[in-house]
């Protein structure tokens, strides 16, 4: 798979519409409401068959940071940007876990697609 280093890279920019979806997209629960969950007769976490950032400022952190990262191109020409925060972003539901690893998918141009914690099937051990 081909690598865009990190200064040859567009700087990842939102659209309207993929700004609205995001700004909206992330978890709304939180760790003191996880125990009362597990207590019903079925619990079931909100999100918990998706993956989400825990606020969007963490994803607007993260749209920053990618910056810094080099990308590899996919085969559909898309940029695929993995890396570490170095703190939680949110909840990984392939891995089921809280996560500190942000995925970050965008156009040639640099229009983001979608972002996400976590990894890519790809790189996934599970």
């Amino acid at each position: 798979m081909k690598v865009v280093d990190s200064k040859n890279k567009p700087v990842p920019y939102l659209t309207a519409k993929t700004h609205a979806r995001l700004k909206h997209d992330y978890a709304s629960w939180h760790p003191d409401h996880v125990s009362k969950v597990l207590k019903k007769k079925s619990p079931k976490l909100l999100y918990q068959d998706k993956s989400k950032f825990d606020s969007f400022s963490i994803f607007h952190d993260a749209l920053q940071e990618s910056r810094k990262h080099a990308a590899m191109i996919s085969e559909n020409g898309n940029h695929v940007t993995v890396f570490d925060m170095g703190y939680l972003t949110g909840y990984d539901a392939r891995a089921r876990r809280q996560t500190s690893t942000v995925t970050l998918v965008t156009k040639a141009n640099g229009e983001v697609i979608t972002a996400y914690p976590g990894t890519p099937w790809a790189q996934s051990s599970g």
